[in-house]
């Protein structure tokens, strides 16, 4: 049964029951609750107006959807006789409504459905460039701690540029006067701030932007920013519509963030801000295995801070602390990429290296060893040899070791050779270093062989 068929009483129905029907969220529930206003006074215009008086019906239909009624024409016309423009009139307000409606449930159901930060704004941009709508927009994160502007995902730039992961300073008055406010801002008469928008391959020469921020509670998550080349294109229903978009966003955001904070605490030493020790195995695991199925090397390093229960009783734990901070940002600002550095314990410090030989982990050891050596950390003077240094043990796969016990062991080893020779060097493993170790005693006797338990195996302090 077409729209045009319906009588004022089955239209109220059916808006009553899509009310109730597609009222799942806040956003939801105020956009169904305006397509029912607008399907009833649609209804209410039909019957109102002759056919000779288009442009009062269109009148009063915008009026209607103000939620405004007029009682000297309903007195004045007969209920039967409608104009067929106003109900194609009607018709097209009724689809837009239908189609913004649909939208922002599809923006809702597919945003809740993932905790990835890249898939999340992937799929935001998805959906709202497949509207077709808008000729070009961005979805821009906040990061707070930088002061600057993210730029995640685009639609509509040119397609020899990519500015995803450009960071932009909160330079540009827009921007900020959006963050602040936590509303929206619409600016005419372009030219806009060009210094800005031509790094990004993105601009026009005139039109309209349109920023709307992202936020959820009191935080703005980010920004969305369209942009027409019409002097005035944005009407309230796209400001509305794109306001109710960008609250779902930011919730969607807000959880992806927290989420993402919290696997990353698990995985993180507190102290240090280095990956914490089951990350470590996790990764080590993972390399040991891809270094098995590949045939390539894969090496170990162990660092120990010499000293170190030294220095703690001498300038306090507090000062330990900051060492161990500054140690782990002078290692990891000095590792490559692809390499994994972890605190394995107290202050042993561990670095994954894949795809390095024996040799080259010997020197990339060294390395870090002088390092260190050479660097001035608090409390240092307090310390037998008057710096801060450590010792290091390194062990490669395959060659000492086939697996990650195997392997951790070999480098702890070759880690207390360092320590016995007097620290503050780095040694590589050899296989004379298990057999260095005190072994299980055998007791002959006549009838049983009988293993003593084998002594605790005593580390050098410090």
């Amino acid at each position: 049964m077409g729209i045009a068929s319906l009588s004022g009483g089955a239209i109220g129905a059916f808006a009553a029951t899509l009310v109730a029907v597609v009222a799942g969220g806040p956003a939801l529930s105020v956009l169904a609750a305006s397509l029912a206003a607008a399907v009833a006074g649609a209804a209410f215009a039909w019957r109102a107006f002759p056919s000779d008086d288009v442009a009062a019906a269109e009148a009063a239909l915008r009026s209607l959807g103000d939620g405004q009624t007029s009682e000297a024409h309903t007195e004045a016309t007969p209920a039967s006789h409608f104009d067929a423009r106003a109900v194609e009139l009607a018709n097209l307000r009724l689809e837009a409504r239908l189609n913004e409606l649909t939208l922002l449930h599809d923006v809702t159901r597919s945003l809740t459905s993932t905790l990835e930060l890249d898939e999340l704004f992937r799929r935001l941009t998805e959906l709202i460039g497949a509207t077709r709508t808008f000729e070009s927009f961005a979805i821009l994160q906040v990061d707070e701690e930088q002061s600057a502007l993210v730029v995640r995902t685009t639609f509509g730039f040119l397609p020899a540029l990519d500015p995803s992961g450009i960071r932009l300073p909160f330079t540009d008055e827009t921007c900020r006067q959006v963050v602040q406010s936590r509303e929206h801002a619409i600016t005419r008469a372009i030219p806009m701030d060009r210094s800005r928008l031509e790094g990004l391959g993105w601009a026009p020469k005139e039109g309209t932007l349109l920023t709307v921020a992202m936020k959820h509670k009191d935080r703005v998550e980010g920004l969305l920013v369209f942009s027409r080349t019409e002097s005035d294109p944005f009407t309230v229903g796209d400001v509305e519509l794109l306001r109710n978009i960008a609250g779902q966003a930011a919730l969607a955001i807000s959880n992806a963030r927290l989420f993402e904070q919290t696997v990353k605490l698990s995985l993180t030493d507190p102290l240090t801000g280095l990956h914490n020790r089951r990350h470590f195995f996790a990764r080590l695991d993972l390399e040991v295995m891809r270094a098995r199925r590949y045939k390539t090397p894969l090496s170990v390093a162990m660092i120990d801070i010499d000293h170190f229960k030294n220095l703690n009783d001498t300038c306090g734990h507090a000062t330990g602390d900051v060492v161990l901070q500054e140690m782990a940002r002078l290692l990891q600002a000095n590792v490559r990429r692809i390499d994994t550095v972890a605190r394995f314990g107290g202050e042993e410090i561990c670095v994954i290296l894949p795809n390095v030989p024996r040799v080259e982990a010997g020197v990339a050891a060294e390395k870090l060893r002088r390092l260190v050596e050479r660097e001035t950390f608090p409390g240092g003077e307090t310390q037998p040899c008057g710096r801060i240094t450590v010792s290091v043990g390194h062990a490669s796969f395959p060659e000492d070791a086939g697996d990650v016990d195997g392997l951790l062991e070999a480098a702890d080893l070759a880690l207390y050779a360092s320590k016995r020779e007097g620290r503050n060097r780095s040694t590589a493993f050899g296989p004379h270093m298990r057999s260095s170790q005190r072994a299980p005693v055998r007791i002959p006797d006549e009838h049983a062989p009988v293993l003593a338990p084998p002594e605790p195996r005593e580390r050098a302090s410090g």
